[in-house]
């Protein structure tokens, strides 16, 4: 991927769009806000802690009112792209969990919290019957359904299980799982030698310490680095660039320091940016990554 050098990176830019899925959602565009969003390549799910400035009164009623999820409820889409202009992409992209408004001395801030992937990893049940002489994509497909998320990369996960005659017959024998469909998920994914996570309303699954099909996006002091990488003694890099757009949590990215150098897969990242302050930046957690 070809990087904006670092005189590329300064004009900052933010859309926020709230609003039920498919529909016409109410989009905060121009207002000042900041974001403190944690992704991750686990299965736990991302969180974003939002705020917006000065709202309108209608909009800020219309983002009070959004119901926050339950049962029964049709979920609320909280999606934001943040980057500089010309090089923006989606960092994040879940349900509404709550929005609130608080008085300073100056301001009205509305706070937005959202989450992605909560309801598939903490509240989907599944009672199916994985029959005899199934294959492992047929039951995949099965658990993804429970799940209630979009495909994502599921067709790399279908070729994965199907390359491999062990695990393609893993189910073949046939059984009954019930219980969290995330539980079942992991199951499956620990049996196959795969990790799997909810990134931005749809599955991700990867081989274990694999990363995302791409090119690696490359990082050093003219290209988005803010400040040195580190490595701890568990051999997990941190580095802080600027908003780039496409890093997200299992792509690659290859780091030039001073210190540290090498490929990389990214395993975390928490985005924070304020357009009232001059953090605009990505805390990026990465292992060394070496091809299977």
């Amino acid at each position: 991927m070809t990087q904006p050098a670092n005189s590329q990176l300064f004009l900052r830019a933010c859309n926020v769009t709230i609003g039920p899925p498919g529909g016409v959602g109410t989009l905060l565009s121009g207002y000042d806000v900041s974001f403190d969003i944690k992704k991750s390549v686990k299965k736990e799910p991302n969180s974003c802690h939002l705020k917006v400035w000065d709202l309108s009164t209608t909009t800020r009623m219309q983002v009070e009112s959004s119901p926050v999820p339950n049962s029964s409820s049709v979920p609320v889409a909280c999606i934001i792209s943040a980057g500089y202009v010309g090089a923006m992409s989606t960092i994040f992209s879940g349900q509404l969990r709550s929005a609130q408004t608080v008085q300073d001395a100056e301001n009205q801030i509305t706070e937005i919290t959202s989450g992605d992937g909560d309801q598939a990893i903490g509240q989907s049940r599944l009672t199916v019957a994985f029959t005899q002489g199934s294959t492992a994509t047929q039951n995949l497909n099965k658990i993804l359904l429970a799940l209630g998320v979009g495909q994502g990369n599921l067709p790399t996960a279908q070729t994965l299980v199907g390359a491999n005659p062990a695990i393609a017959q893993m189910f073949s024998l046939g059984g009954v799982f019930k219980g969290s469909a995330s539980d079942i998920m992991d199951d499956f994914c620990r049996s196959s030698g795969m990790e799997w996570s909810v990134q931005d309303g749809a599955l991700q699954i990867l081989p274990l310490g694999g990363a995302l099909p791409g090119n690696a996006i490359f990082i050093d002091s003219s290209h988005g680095m803010e400040e040195s990488p580190t490595v701890d003694t568990k051999g997990i890099l941190a580095v802080t660039t600027r908003l780039i757009p496409g890093i997200k949590p299992g792509c690659l990215i290859v780091v030039s320091g001073k210190y540290q150098s090498g490929a990389y897969r990214v395993r975390s990242c928490n985005y924070v940016g304020s357009t009232r302050e001059k953090e605009w930046s990505i805390k990026i957690e990465a292992d060394l990554y070496s091809p299977k």
